[in-house]
C-alpha cells in the first residue's frame, strides 16, 4: 500500500499541472524527444513514518480528534446532569460543529476559563503566600 505521489494519478489537474504539462509538450517538441516526465516515486506509510516528528504529528493530531469527537458526543449528556435536557441540548449546540473552524461562543468560552483559571491560580499563589508567612 503507497501514498499518491501525484495527484494527477487519481485524476486531479490543476491549473499549476497544466501548465507544466503544456511547458514539457513545447520541451519535447523543440528537442524532438518523447521521453515522459515520470516523477517521484511512491512513498509507503512505513517511509512516511520514518520522516522525523511525522509520528509524533499522527499521534497528537490522534488524541486532538479523539478529544473534540468525546466532547461533541458526550457534551449533552454531561451538561444534561446539570441542566434541564432543553438548556443541555442548547449549550452543547453551541460547540463548533468543524474542528477547522472556532465559532466566537466556543472561542469566548475557553477565554473565560482560562482566565477562571489564572484567576485561581493566583488566589493560591496568594494564599500560600499568607499561609508561610
Amino acid at each position: 500500500m503507497k501514498l499518491v505521489a501525484d495527484p494527477a494519478d487519481i485524476g486531479i489537474v490543476t491549473p499549476k499541472l497544466r501548465s507544466a504539462w503544456k511547458k514539457m509538450k513545447a520541451k519535447q517538441l523543440e528537442t524532438g524527444s518523447t521521453t515522459a516526465d515520470e516523477g517521484p516515486a511512491p512513498i509507503t506509510y512505513a517511509a512516511a513514518l520514518r520522516i522525523p516528528m511525522v509520528a509524533q504529528y499522527a499521534f497528537a493530531f490522534g488524541f486532538f480528534k479523539l478529544t473534540n469527537y468525546v466532547l461533541f458526543f458526550l457534551a449533552s449528556y454531561f451538561l444534561g446532569k446539570h441542566f434541564d435536557p432543553v438548556s443541555a441540548n442548547l449549550i452543547a449546540s453551541l460547540y463548533p460543529w468543524k474542528s477547522e473552524e472556532l465559532s466566537a461562543v466556543a472561542l469566548l468560552v475557553m477565554l473565560a476559563i482560562m482566565g477562571i483559571l489564572v484567576g485561581v491560580a493566583c488566589f493560591v499563589l496568594a494564599i500560600v503566600e499568607i499561609v508561610s508567612c
